[in-house]
C-alpha cells in the first residue's frame, strides 16, 4: 500500500465513524474492511492510467482543506440571490468561458463546483472552455452574474494549482 492508499483508507475510516456516530474499535475495523473495499472498487472502475498522477502532483492540496468549507458558504449565498432573481425576474442561457487553469483535475473540481451552485449546471469542457448553463437577472446584459460566480470559484481553485516553470 502506497501513501495515498493509506491517506485515503484513514480518511474513509474517519468518514464512516462520523456518519455513523459511534467511536468504539469495532466500528472502526468495519470502517478500514468497508474503505479497503471501497478503495480496491474504486481502482477496478477507475484504472490507475485514468488518473493523471503528474496532473496529481502539480496541486497544493494544503490550500485545497478550506475549499469544501468556503465552497458551502457559496451554494447558500447563491441559493438565496437565485431565490431573488427568480422573484425579480430571471433569463436562462447558455455562457461559453475560457478558464485560466492549467490542471485538469482543478478544472474537473471546477466543472463539479459549478454545477453544485444553484443557478448554474455544467454542460462541456473542452480543453480550456468551459461551457454551462445559468440564470441571470432579466435586466442585465449577458450573465455577470454566473461569470463572476465561475471566476470566483476559478480563483479560488488557482491557489491551489502549482503552476510551470517554463510557461
Amino acid at each position: 500500500m502506497n501513501k495515498r492508499s493509506v491517506f485515503a483508507t484513514i480518511s474513509l475510516i474517519c468518514v464512516w465513524i462520523i456518519l455513523t456516530e459511534n467511536i468504539s474499535l469495532p466500528n472502526a475495523i468495519i470502517g478500514m474492511i468497508l474503505g479497503i473495499i471501497t478503495l480496491r472498487f474504486m481502482g477496478a472502475l477507475i484504472p490507475s492510467s485514468k488518473l493523471n498522477s503528474a496532473e496529481l502532483n502539480r496541486i497544493k492540496f494544503h490550500k485545497l482543506l478550506t475549499y469544501p468549507f468556503w465552497l458551502i458558504i457559496r451554494i447558500y449565498k447563491d441559493a438565496f440571490t437565485l431565490i431573488k432573481m427568480i422573484f425579480t425576474g430571471a433569463k436562462c442561457g447558455i455562457v461559453k468561458e475560457q478558464v485560466e487553469l492549467e490542471n485538469e483535475v482543478l478544472r474537473s473540481i471546477l466543472a463539479d463546483s459549478i454545477t453544485l451552485t444553484p443557478g448554474t449546471i455544467f454542460l462541456n469542457q473542452e480543453e480550456k472552455e468551459i461551457t454551462f448553463l445559468c440564470m441571470d437577472n432579466e435586466n442585465v446584459t449577458g450573465y455577470p452574474n454566473a461569470i463572476s460566480g465561475l471566476r470566483s470559484i476559478e480563483s479560488k481553485l488557482q491557489k491551489a494549482e502549482i503552476k510551470d516553470k517554463l510557461a
